[in-house]
């Protein structure tokens, strides 16, 4: 392999040596594959083009070994592949394909912005399509699986998180009015995608700060009442217009923050406020 040759900006490699080699192969490959969100929005439902276009079952998929190191994206993969086999391909790993098969991505998401208050509601656009097949096999999968919440504490929760990284707000604060609400709080990570599954399909209301779990929604029956608690206020569609063409009931509040222009900054939601939304 040559050294990397700085052109500007980019960098370009010269490859020698490839790892296997296949006659024909389906490439999964994709931005942020390791993310929760992204992997289901972007990677796996590329299976709706592979389905529609019936690539045969005996061509390989080649995808990024990450998904079969998070054991949540693996289930969601393993649902969907059926009987293909798959090769899983490290950070630098190198193969050679005859015939490859790439996929074009069915949702319009950008990966990033430089500035969040110019973001406008057509940078992103979701296929009806897509969502209502994605729908159907995750719902297909939670068929006959209980919710992991009793059924009298199942139709209102809130999203909470044990352990993140990301940003911080007033959530205990916000957990102890809504549990006066009637809402139950779940950990989401604490249960299996199958479950994740079933519990999102069954419940009435939801409370969740923007975030990675928010995906499930794709799941839940048209009405679902979701209330999303974020920073900003900003024409971030990456769940609205999921839920838009899911006839769900979204909804957001906003909250204050010192630095409105990173999607992951702290804030404070006025409990006031926070209230009178319950209440409506």
């Amino acid at each position: 392999m040559r050294a990397p040759r700085r052109l500007g900006m980019l960098y370009f490699a010269a490859y020698y040596d490839f790892g296997t080699s296949f006659d024909k192969a389906v490439s999964l490959f994709g931005n942020y594959s390791w993310n929760f969100y992204h992997f289901i929005y972007e990677i796996a439902q590329k299976f709706y083009l592979i389905d529609a276009a019936r690539i045969p079952e005996d061509i390989p998929l080649l995808v990024d070994a990450v998904v079969k190191k998070v054991p949540q994206l693996n289930e969601i993969f393993d649902l969907l592949k059926g009987n293909r086999k798959a090769y899983f391909l490290e950070e630098l790993e190198s193969c050679r394909v005859e015939t490859l098969y790439y996929p074009s991505f069915v949702h319009q998401i950008p990966p990033n912005f430089w500035d969040m208050n110019k973001i406008a509601d057509e940078d992103c656009y979701f296929d009806g399509n897509g969502l209502r097949y994605l729908r159907s096999r995750f719902l297909d999968y939670a068929k006959g699986v209980e919710s992991p919440l009793s059924t009298q504490t199942a139709n209102k929760i809130f999203i909470s998180r044990k352990v993140t990284q990301n940003r911080s707000y007033n959530e205990d604060e916000l957990i102890k009015i809504a549990c006066q609400y009637g809402y139950t709080v779940v950990y989401p990570e604490q249960y299996s995608i199958r479950e994740q599954f079933a519990l999102f399909s069954q419940v009435d209301s939801i409370i969740a700060a923007s975030g990675a779990a928010l995906s499930n929604i794709v799941c839940c029956k048209p009405g679902c009442k979701i209330l999303v608690l974020t920073s900003s206020h900003w024409n971030l569609t990456v769940f609205s217009n999921i839920a838009g063409h899911l006839n769900l009931d979204m909804e957001y509040l906003c909250g204050k923050t010192d630095n409105p222009n990173n999607v992951q900054s702290g804030f404070v939601i006025d409990a006031g406020i926070f209230r009178k939304v319950l209440n409506k």
